[in-house]
């Protein structure tokens, strides 16, 4: 079984093929023997599956070649059943007053075992009573929303409008991969007087 030659011809749409845990590439080739071995994997990449993918292949006994196969493969979404997780300790950012800051990931950051950071989505479920959230240059409004790759990019600012003798700020706010959603989280602001 392993002289018989498998070589993709066409390249699957939405996601890769390994052979002995390497990529596949065009033209790459795998054997009956790795087939046989369950070596050879088919991993969906893109970030909202498809109901399905395709690729083409030849095979080959190292005399005769046969062409224009294709292999289909069913996609099913996994089931999501664990909630995203924030890192870090509680969320405390120092900060000058009547200034604004970028928020980062080092301050935002959540991940999940199935999404993606332009797919965990963080709701602003009360506003900061001294403050403003902008996502890229916009006001944000309550239950506003942004996503962990807004905060990655740099777009989410909080800027503090209580004035030079406020000592703190702070806005509640829950996130989200889809499925799963955490609720009651704070981010607070240590302000300190403009020098």
């Amino acid at each position: 079984a392993s002289e018989i030659t498998y070589t993709v011809t066409t390249l699957p749409l939405y996601g890769e093929l390994y052979a002995n845990d390497v990529l596949v590439p065009f033209n790459g080739t795998f054997t009956q023997f790795d087939i046989d071995q369950g070596n050879v994997t088919y991993v969906q990449t893109t970030a909202t599956p498809p109901a399905s993918d395709s690729f083409v292949f030849s095979f080959s006994d190292g005399t005769n070649v046969v062409t224009g196969h294709t292999t289909s493969v069913n996609i099913t979404s996994a089931v999501d059943t664990t909630p995203p997780v924030r890192t870090g300790g509680p969320i405390s950012i120092d900060m000058t007053a009547d200034d604004t800051i970028v928020l980062s990931s080092t301050d935002l950051n959540v991940t999940d075992d199935i999404a993606n950071a332009s797919q965990i989505t963080y709701s602003v479920t009360l506003l900061p009573p001294d403050g403003e959230i902008r996502v890229s240059g916009s006001l944000l409004a309550i239950n506003g929303t942004f996503t962990q790759e807004d905060i990655n990019l740099g777009y989410v600012t909080y800027t503090h409008t209580g004035g030079q003798s406020d000592v703190s700020d702070y806005f509640q706010f829950s996130f989200s991969d889809g499925p799963n959603t955490v609720y009651s989280q704070t981010a607070s602001f240590n302000i300190s007087p403009a020098a």
